[in-house]
């Protein structure tokens, strides 16, 4: 990604935020692009390398904590009513009036939310192994949610939060630099996906994987270069921060935003394109697409061969579906 092609911006509440902008082609839509964790707008770089050229607009923001954006320690920040405020005040200031909407892993929260308060800015969704996430409107309770996972997978999928949320996480991951860093980084993005079977779905064992440095290797879809880089965007403002979408979820910072939605606005109002991954043990197909067939009466989910970052590691066959996709909607 040209880096020559990043701005920055002073949002109303005061934090910053550093974004890609290309601005599209006359009659092409803009791509909005909402990264998850621990990721940046870099995560986003096939995305942006196989659209751009076509002619279409790329804004890829480093959300809230990750990359050049700000970092802010207190919770409070990442509610996500204004994290979605944040993200139109970036489309305000490039005059951008609609978008695509593309998120992953996180960034499907607070797509979701521009879903539900801003449903006039987005043409159109594409969700990357996390669909919609709808409001909970009762308090969130992380054993109940690991509870009810366990029915339906027969593993707790959501055990590595209690790591993740913990006082002790930042500085176990950061601890090291060169080999903590690493051995996150190997977790998150694995070389085998069904090693989260192991590593983030039973409880206790995110820590043992970084207290003992285990690194089985690096992901074939990821050369050398791009890994480092995920190390250092890592390390650039720290964990500590990005931890907070987690901690957000867990200390039921947005219930009471939640429930002053109106439930219309739970459904999705525009075409939403869901690209599932096989592979996923956390974010998994089958719960997804019942998730997003509940919200939106207008979806097309494919199904690919991929873990966690699907946009990453089948980048060429995600491209090329979404492309086709997005052409049928503007030929409808």
């Amino acid at each position: 990604m040209d880096p020559t092609l990043y701005k920055d911006i002073l949002v109303p509440r005061g934090f910053k935020y550093h974004y890609y902008y290309s601005p599209a082609a006359q009659g092409q839509a803009t791509l909005l692009l909402l990264h998850g964790f621990p990721a940046t707008s870099y995560d986003w770089r096939k995305q942006v390398a196989y659209f751009q050229p076509k002619g279409y607009g790329i804004i890829a923001p480093d959300l809230l904590g990750s990359g050049g954006s700000s970092a802010p320690i207190d919770v409070a920040a990442f509610r996500m009513n204004d994290v979605a405020r944040d993200i139109i005040h970036i489309l305000d200031a490039e005059r951008v009036d609609k978008v695509v909407g593309f998120g992953h892993d996180w960034g499907s929260v607070p797509l979701s939310r521009l879903s539900m308060l801003h449903s006039d800015r987005v043409s159109a969704f594409v969700w990357m192994t996390l669909p919609f996430v709808p409001p909970y409107t009762e308090p969130f309770d992380l054993e109940a949610g690991m509870q009810f996972a366990k029915s339906l997978l027969g593993y707790e999928a959501y055990s590595y939060w209690q790591f993740f949320i913990s006082e002790k996480a930042p500085e176990i991951i950061e601890k090291n630099v060169t080999t903590q860093i690493e051995s996150f980084n190997q977790l998150l993005y694995p070389k085998d996906p069904a090693c989260w079977l192991d590593y983030l779905a039973v409880r206790g064992k995110t820590e043992e994987w970084l207290v003992n440095n285990k690194q089985p290797g690096r992901p074939a879809y990821l050369s050398d270069l791009e890994f480092d880089k995920l190390s250092s965007d890592t390390l650039k403002t720290g964990i500590r921060s990005s931890l907070n979408w987690y901690k957000a979820q867990v200390t039921n910072l947005g219930l009471d935003d939640n429930k002053k939605i109106p439930a219309e606005n739970h459904k999705i109002k525009a075409p939403s394109f869901f690209a599932a991954a096989g592979k996923d043990c956390i974010a998994v197909p089958e719960m997804g697409i019942a998730t997003i067939g509940r919200y939106s009466d207008q979806v097309t989910t494919v199904e690919f061969d991929a873990g966690h970052w699907v946009h990453i590691e089948r980048s060429e066959e995600v491209n090329k579906a979404v492309e086709d996709w997005l052409v049928s909607l503007s030929a409808a």
